[in-house]
């Protein structure tokens, strides 16, 4: 937004098509603009305002109206909007009551948009209607590549809808699909996505309570994929049997470079068996095991992942129950290895201090990396960088010392 003035003045120049606005952010206008007692501008007359005069604009690229109050109505004009001449290339709807009927509006719309990069429509109450008319949209949009669709209480109907228009769209690269309930069946199409689509990087799958037969199946897809690099599994409640499956699929995949596994109820006996697996994988770079239940043992078996594997580089497992045992292995581990520069412990059990001073110490070492930055502190609160954590630690070993 350029220029502060009136919530007036600046929809007047957003219609006079000003080159200088070519953004429009409800936050930021709340905060920025003034809104004059004869504008009686409420917030629903306000977004109809600025929705109208985006209809002939040349300039504007960015639309963000999260938490705004949107709802059908405003998606209707908005579908609209991207009808015109205006070269929206990231648009943000998420936590917005546009339902099914907007995002059918704005899935339409978009099906042969030119410039649309960024879709943002999480939390809107889009449902299966809604996701359905995305997966239409995806079928014939070549500009879109970040699309989030989290929390819609979306179930297999949209997500089939979604897996089976990525097998012939080839420019989306991020998807979110958090919180929705696919089944047996859209777990299953999105398997079937992952064998044959090439082009997706990143998928977000978190808090999907999926069935053991269920990430069976997603695994199927996982082993032969060689497009995807990131993997969002977060709160999938997957358990050991669940991460096991996981482990086995991380074997023979040969494009994942990070991984997050948190919030998966996981024990040494996964974590064992994904030491097990990474011994192999040469691509795996971060991998986020934070809020598990791995104790000494599993720390001993990732340990030996780190001893051996010259390619991971970040391994996350803060909030575990890893105590000075496992932690004492880690350590050992670090000093054989170059590769890893991140290495979180906080909110474990209890871990010595000298140990936790001497991890801080290692991942210093400029040989590593000079970003490297981790919370390696057993202290809830602690976000020094790495280096800053290593002066701390040793100041309080000295002073401790008689």
């Amino acid at each position: 937004m350029s220029q502060p003035g009136t919530w007036r003045e600046f929809v007047a120049r957003v219609h006079a098509n000003d080159p200088l606005i070519t953004e429009f952010d409800v936050e930021t206008a709340g905060e920025e603009l003034q809104f004059e007692e004869e504008d009686e501008c409420d917030e629903v007359t306000a977004l109809n305002s600025i929705l109208e005069a985006l209809k002939g604009n040349t300039h504007v690229h960015t639309f963000n109206a999260t938490s705004a109050g949107m709802v059908s109505e405003h998606a209707l004009l908005l579908a609209e909007v991207l009808q015109g001449p205006v070269p929206l290339a990231t648009v943000c709807l998420s936590c917005n009551e546009i339902g099914g009927i907007g995002a059918v509006a704005i899935a339409k719309a978009v099906a042969n948009h030119a410039t649309l990069a960024s879709l943002d429509l999480a939390s809107t109450a889009m449902g299966d209607a809604g996701a359905v008319a995305v997966g239409v949209a995806l079928q014939t949009n070549t500009t879109i590549t970040w699309l989030n669709i989290s929390n819609n209480s979306i179930g297999a109907g949209g997500i089939v809808a979604i897996a089976d228009a990525l097998h012939r769209n080839t420019s989306l690269i991020t998807l979110k699909i958090g919180g929705c309930n696919p089944g047996t069946k859209g777990i299953g199409a999105i398997a079937e996505m992952l064998k044959v689509n090439t082009t997706l990087r990143f998928l977000q799958m978190n808090s999907i309570f999926m069935s053991l037969e269920q990430i069976k199946l997603l695994c199927e897809g996982l082993k032969v994929n060689s497009g995807l690099t990131e993997l969002d599994l977060t709160n999938d409640r997957l358990g050991d049997d669940g991460v096991c499956e996981v482990a086995a699929a991380l074997a023979t995949n040969t494009s994942l470079v990070d991984i997050s596994l948190s919030v998966n109820q996981m024990t040494d006996e996964s974590a064992r068996a994904l030491a097990a697996a990474l011994m192999g994988n040469t691509t795996l770079q971060r991998i986020n095991l934070t809020k598990n239940s791995i104790g000494d043992e599993g720390a001993m078996a990732l340990a030996d992942v780190i001893k051996a594997n010259a390619t991971l580089k970040q391994l996350r497992l803060m909030r575990n129950s890893i105590n000075t045992q496992g932690a004492t292995a880690l350590l050992a581990a670090l000093k054989l290895n170059v590769s890893v520069t991140l290495l979180c412990l906080a909110q474990n059990g209890i871990i010595k201090d000298q140990i936790v001073c001497e991890m801080a110490a290692v991942l210093a070492d400029p040989v590593r990396a000079a970003w490297a930055a981790g919370e390696v502190d057993t202290k809830p609160a602690c976000e020094l960088p790495i280096a800053d954590a290593a002066a701390e630690k040793r100041a309080r070993v000295e002073q401790a010392e008689p």
